[in-house]
């Protein structure tokens, strides 16, 4: 290529003040736009795009105050009001129209499947494909590289300052934390609707309503969705008294708890009304309606896995724990069995492992250890686990006493989440309730779960990696970092004790 004679100091200070515009370049210095896009080759500047882009961001704080064009004010309100002359709406971004226009001029709809683009990265990687995976781990190299995780999202502190500047950037445009408080935003979702589905909301519209002429959710929907898919037989919109469940599967009754409705910190918004937040013995009391009315209640929060629920719910072969052999089992195939069928996960301290086995396959699990919380008592049993396809009639009984036979304990102790169980097992086995337990707080913000117990342990300065230091309020900062408390069913506490 002939070398082109261009000032390089200057041709490289107009390109970053203009922000890579050739032709703006072009004119600035008096030559031929084909004249700077060779010598900006030549130079090879977009080799040292970090250096190039630091510079650019340099000169346009010096410049304007900002590090982009976009950022100033000028720029914004000329976007705006060229789109609001142009299309009549301001925030006006149609890429319906923009897949149109690609197809009505190149014939693809996205300038990646153009044959020539398409060429030049067969003729670089060896293959789409193989681009595709080289980028992508080339992308995730950098990411653990630079954050120790796969993706940007993973890393506490890349969350915490997005979930802080998004709170910052609402408060400036509409005067509110999240954008859904605004009343023009709000406006506008409503006349989309209104555009859309004849309705102001979506859940107005007619398949959103069941039988009797209750409104049907969308989380509610989805979850029948799963329960067609599997066959399993149920009833929406089940009455027990004054109240009402969102499912009922034989004698099990099934509430879905979404954070938004279900939070006990902020007023709920919903339709042209607004709801006081959800009390915090609301869930303890549905809990105890349906058990007095001889009902098992599961009641679903936004971090539960699904689909370990509804494998829960499906049917189950029958077998009898006369048919089976009781054997001690491996701390791993024992953790394996528990993150794969219990609702929980395992747990630390499993010091004994008794498996339930028919034709050498591990059906049923139970462990004990020392007590977590109570040193009064000898053990404390930490799991009861069955295969998810099996109903083992006598398991639990047969495990149990294997235990009390070999290991001659005085005094048990163990914990029943109210939230999914019944604890009739626990009665079955010889327990004694010994209390009911009042609703536990938890803390969630749509992607982190935390117990309230795990935060007074920890604290938030520890669970985030941060230094607020002593005399600031764990629970101030959950709420101000987007956290909202829900309160659960409880937690029961039974107990046996060796009568001999």
């Amino acid at each position: 290529m002939r070398k082109i004679e261009v000032n390089k100091d200057l041709l490289y200070k107009y390109y970053i003040e203009e922000n890579h515009n050739l032709q703006k370049v072009a004119d600035l210095m008096n030559v031929s736009y084909r004249t700077i896009q060779r010598a900006v080759k030549q130079y090879n500047f977009n080799k040292d795009s970090k250096q190039i882009q630091k510079q650019r961001k340099k000169a346009l704080l010096e410049k304007y105050g900002v590090e982009n064009t976009y950022q100033l004010d000028s720029s914004i309100e000329k976007s705006k009001q060229t789109k609001l002359e142009r299309y009549g709406d301001e925030n006006y971004n149609n890429s319906d129209l923009q897949k149109q226009t690609m197809m009505n001029i190149y014939g693809v709809k996205c300038g990646y499947n153009l044959p020539e683009v398409q060429e030049k990265i067969i003729e670089k990687y060896g293959g789409i494909g193989r681009a595709s995976k080289i980028i992508s781990d080339k992308i995730n190299k950098t990411v653990r590289e630079r954050y120790g995780v796969d993706y940007p999202t993973q890393n506490k502190e890349i969350r915490l300052k997005a979930k802080k500047s998004m709170i910052e950037t609402n408060i400036k445009r509409y005067g509110v934390k999240y954008n859904l408080q605004s009343i023009d935003i709000k406006d506008k979702i409503k006349e989309t609707n209104m555009k859309k589905y004849g309705v102001p909301y979506f859940c107005m519209k007619e398949e959103c309503y069941s039988k009797n002429g209750s409104t049907v959710s969308k989380v509610n929907k989805s979850f029948a969705k799963f329960l067609d898919n599997n066959s399993i037989q149920y009833e929406m919109e089940y009455h027990l008294g004054l109240k009402s469940y969102d499912f009922r599967i034989d004698n099990i009754l099934i509430e879905i708890n979404p954070t938004y409705t279900h939070n006990s910190t902020n007023l709920v918004k919903f339709h042209n009304t607004t709801r006081e937040p959800c009390k915090y013995d609301y869930h303890i009391e549905k809990t105890k309606l349906a058990l007095d009315n001889g009902y098992r209640c599961i009641h679903i929060w936004d971090w539960d896995n699904i689909d370990k629920i509804i494998e829960i719910l499906k049917p189950k072969e029958s077998i009898y724990a006369r048919n089976c052999s009781v054997k001690e089992v491996q701390l791993e195939e024992c953790n394996d069995f528990l993150n794969k069928y219990h609702l929980q996960n395992t747990c630390k301290g499993q010091d004994i492992r008794l498996g339930l086995y028919y034709n050498n396959e591990l059906i049923e699990i139970m462990t004990f250890g020392k007590p977590r919380y109570n040193k009064r008592y000898d053990y404390e049993l930490l799991r009861l686990c069955t295969k998810s396809s099996y109903k083992i009639i006598g398991g639990a009984s047969k495990l149990f006493k294997y235990f009390i036979k070999n290991y001659q304990p005085k005094s048990i102790i163990s914990y029943c989440d109210n939230s999914k169980f019944s604890g009739e097992i626990y009665k079955s086995l010889g327990f004694i309730l010994k209390d009911f337990g009042g609703p536990s707080k938890h803390w969630f913000n749509g992607e982190r779960h935390i117990t309230d117990n795990l935060l007074r342990q920890r604290g938030f300065d520890q669970l985030f990696n941060t230094s607020y230091g002593k005399g600031t309020s764990n629970e101030e900062l959950m709420k101000e970092y987007g956290f909202v408390e829900i309160y659960d069913s409880g937690q029961s506490t039974y107990v046996w004790n060796n009568e001999l």
